[in-house]
């Protein structure tokens, strides 16, 4: 990537993609391998190999190892959009890409019948395609993760969390889901943060879900892209 920038001035880069449950899943664990291992590691490799001062082969590493700032994500890990913009841009890690996606969430009451209630509403979602991570954030602020939604569902009339988030991409055009909701609004967050901060001009609608959604959810494939790009559309115009 370092020799095509330098003969044709065309950048290129990889986008590391934090993903929950994954080797690198947050905003702290981003900058630890940046810190601790790529920067040391890479640029130790990469000024022997081109024989150039350290200093110089972190700043090509940070130019062409960027990340992917998946919405869903970090909605998932309850990540703030303002705050982990912020903590890159100071550690001086570029975002090279957002893939702009929610997340399932849900409030979890006190109630035991409303709590199953709400483990109805989310078994249709508990579907074997794909991997649906589950982060609950308890009353004390902590997060316990579950590997998967199928494997997260029978804990949760008894769990002390307050709020879980699942790994689930659904259409980023509805925010309430009867008892469940998205997380639409970091969505928007991110979109009004790029009208001030130039993070990043590289966005990607990353709904693939579309297949596997339950069957009420399920409506035309190109109504519902058409739907999604408008509706990114308005947000960015209304910002």
């Amino acid at each position: 990537m370092i020799r095509i920038y330098e003969e044709t001035g065309r950048i290129l880069h990889i986008d590391l993609e934090p993903e929950p449950d994954g080797l690198i899943e947050n905003t702290s664990e981003v900058i630890d391998f940046y810190q601790n291992w790529l920067l040391p590691i890479g640029g130790n490799y990469l000024s022997k190999k081109l024989n150039i001062e350290h200093s110089l082969a972190e700043t090509k590493l940070l130019e062409h190892v960027r990340i992917c700032y998946d919405t869903c994500h970090f909605s998932v890990e309850y990540e703030e959009p303002q705050s982990v913009f912020a903590r890159l841009q100071s550690a001086g890690i570029k975002i090279g890409k957002i893939q702009i996606s929610a997340a399932i969430k849900v409030k979890i009451p006190v109630d035991i019948e409303k709590r199953s209630l709400i483990v109805e509403r989310l078994r249709p979602f508990a579907e074997s395609t794909y991997l649906h991570q589950v982060i609950e954030r308890r009353t004390d602020g902590t997060l316990h993760h579950y590997p998967d939604l199928i494997t997260a569902l029978p804990h949760l009339e008894q769990s002390l969390a307050e709020e879980w988030r699942t790994h689930f991409h659904v259409p980023i055009f509805i925010h309430d889901y009867q008892i469940l909701q998205s997380t639409q609004d970091d969505i928007v967050t991110v979109l009004h943060l790029l009208q001030t901060n130039n993070a990043c001009s590289h966005l990607e609608i990353e709904t693939y879900t579309w297949d596997v959604l339950p069957s009420e959810m399920k409506i035309d494939l190109l109504t519902s892209i058409q739907r999604e790009y408008e509706w990114v559309l308005k947000i960015i115009r209304n910002s």
